[in-house]
């Protein structure tokens, strides 16, 4: 098969592999979907956030924080199966091979932001946490919690969702004051299709950001996810997290703005949004 002499080409050219280790890293990529969502739940807990004011079910994980702005990834990936082990490839993190020395796909879409998040919330970070599922297939998990939870008193959303390491995407909100405040912290725009913000954004009125999350060849099975890229983003995002804006930043619509969603009956399996 041309895949497999693909694949064991990539591998000639290989300087290193280990294994990886660390736990965090094997517990958020190897979760269920739900399970992921029950896990962060206890970690939320562990760190002092209220159970009594979180909400958890199959769609989301919603919980409150003191910090003014809300962080947001999804659980779900395109992958059926979730990685046996993972392995850094010359600091690259990927799946297993498998029998034929195919790569099997690791979820870095989103586990890498569930990472992050995790990452920022050890750094003494406490900001309103949004976990949703299923957005691969549409963004179901943000439709219905924007059903169920009213916008609270944040300055802004910024989701983890997104190709590269350095990219940041909008999907329709035109704030240039907020795109020049992500500016300031190292991530320069770049244009996008769709994620949750699309769906959080509009609806509680505060202007969003999806940002990069050092994952490359997203939905495919050499999906892989740069470690020096991921430490980079946590270090913009630390810093962003700190400073604080004095107002909040509104969505503003961009004029003639369609979303994706409205355009297309179909989730696209093989373009990254």
């Amino acid at each position: 098969m041309k895949a497999v002499e693909d694949s064991k080409k990539e591998m000639s050219s290989i300087n290193s592999i280990e294994i990886v280790i660390d736990e965090t890293v094997n517990a958020i990529y190897k979760a269920s979907d739900v399970g992921l969502l029950e896990m962060m739940a206890s970690r939320l807990v562990s760190l002092g956030y209220d159970s009594s004011t979180m909400i958890q079910n199959h769609s989301f994980l919603y919980a409150p924080g003191n910090d003014p702005m809300a962080v947001v990834a999804h659980v779900d990936t395109v992958f059926a199966r979730k990685p046996d082990r993972i392995i850094s490839v010359d600091g690259s993190w990927f799946s297993s091979f498998d029998d034929e020395n195919m790569y099997l796909g690791l979820g870095g879409d989103d586990r890498s932001g569930v990472y992050i998040i995790w990452r920022l919330l050890d750094l003494g970070h406490k900001p309103f946490v949004i976990l949703l599922n299923d957005e691969e297939i549409g963004c179901i998990g943000a439709r219905e919690f924007v059903k169920q939870v009213k916008c609270p008193d944040i300055k802004y959303l910024i989701e983890f969702d997104r190709h590269g390491g350095d990219e940041a995407v909008y999907y329709g909100c035109d704030n240039k004051k907020f795109e020049r405040y992500v500016k300031h912290h190292g991530f320069h725009t770049e244009i996008g299709r769709f994620s949750d913000i699309g769906i959080i954004a509009p609806a509680w009125g505060v202007a969003a950001v999806n940002v990069s999350i050092g994952v490359h060849g997203e939905h495919e099975p050499m999906e892989h996810v740069i470690a020096s890229e991921v430490e980079s983003i946590i270090e913009k995002a630390d810093k962003m997290l700190w400073n604080v804006p004095k107002k909040p930043y509104k969505y503003i619509k961009a004029k003639g703005y369609v979303p994706f969603l409205s355009l297309y009956s179909t989730w696209g399996n093989n373009e990254y949004f």
